[in-house]
């Protein structure tokens, strides 16, 4: 076979495999085949909160409906209480949010009243609550018993001497979020609603005692037990408990001798109610023990942290600690 008729078997198959390549559909298809089976993240809408409170003062409000998927969020309400008007009522997103503002239609509502908003996704049900709730004064009498809490605790020249109601603070509290995790309670709640009171503990004499207390009653002024008891020192019978004779120095020596190492910073130091099993006030002196790049621009710190009675002087704690910086 001459180098002619090699050239031109050469010719003959390299024409073919382009008109192959053009004409045969199953080359498209297999490409078509392949591009299809690349995965697609599914959306995953949520809803920024799962309750809003309105009262006369808070006649507004937004929720943000967010994508934490991929792909659209096709969205649609389905119910809603008929004294709310919320801006839209059906849309898609693409992107990662879509805000819709909600409103009191004063003509409409009544009062201490609960509902649900219902939007139906492309994927599944989500449901917000939404309560309507009359402001409450906080009288003198819930005051007074709240007042006789404290002073059960402490004494009574204490609680006049370093410790004064925050009117600003103190507040009644809306009973939304009750409601939903019990609603067939909700009108007996009603009865005897809740009030947040705020009370502001300083000793001139000691000036890192700037802290506050906090805790709930009820109409009647009583504590509700579910709630917590911050902030209340209970010196009442044993006076050395509001006596707070470490200082910051002290503090400092006591966490040195607990082992606590000097670090790559200055020792950070705080003094603060401790709850849980402790539920006294506390020294905190924490040390930065190094930071570390987790790439993208992100860092983290790392350290320890000794808790310390403020009466005694007892180290409580020895904890470790990392947060993103």
């Amino acid at each position: 076979m001459n180098s002619y008729t090699l050239r031109c078997i050469w010719l003959f198959g390299l024409v073919m495999v382009l008109l192959n390549c053009r004409e045969n559909p199953l080359a498209t298809d297999e490409r078509r085949e392949y591009i299809a089976s690349e995965p697609i993240e599914s959306p995953e809408p949520v809803a920024s909160v799962s309750a809003v409170e309105f009262t006369p003062a808070h006649l507004s409000d937004e929720v943000t409906l967010l994508n934490l998927g991929g792909g659209s969020v096709d969205w649609t309400i389905i119910q809603h209480p008929p004294w709310i008007a919320i801006s839209e009522a059906q849309g898609r997103f693409i992107e990662r949010s879509q805000t819709l503002r909600l409103d009191i239609r004063d003509n409409r509502v009544r009062s201490d009243t609960i509902g649900t908003i219902t939007i139906e996704t492309n994927v599944d049900t989500i449901e917000i609550w939404v309560g309507y709730f009359e402001s409450r004064e906080v009288t003198e009498s819930i005051i007074e018993r709240a007042n006789q809490i404290i002073i059960d605790r402490v004494g009574r020249d204490f609680f006049y001497t370093y410790i004064s109601l925050n009117h600003q603070k103190t507040h009644y509290r809306p009973p939304t979020l009750f409601c939903i995790k019990d609603p067939g309670d909700c009108s007996q709640f009603l009865r005897y609603p809740h009030f947040l009171m705020v009370y502001d503990f300083v000793m001139p004499d000691k000036s890192f005692v700037e802290e506050f207390i906090e805790f709930v009653v009820d109409t009647s002024g009583a504590y509700i037990e579910e709630g917590k008891l911050y902030g209340v020192p209970n010196c009442r019978d044993t006076t050395s408990e509001c006596a707070f004779p470490i200082d910051e120095k002290q503090a400092k020596q006591i966490a040195c001798n607990a082992g606590l190492e000097r670090g790559i910073e200055a020792w950070r130091t705080s003094f603060h109610w401790y709850g849980g099993a402790w539920q006294t006030y506390v020294w905190s002196v924490s040390n930065t023990l190094g930071i570390s790049n987790l790439g993208t621009m992100q860092f983290t710190s790392h350290g320890k942290t000794v808790i310390i009675d403020a009466n005694s002087g007892v180290v409580l704690e020895m904890l470790t600690w990392v947060k993103m910086v």
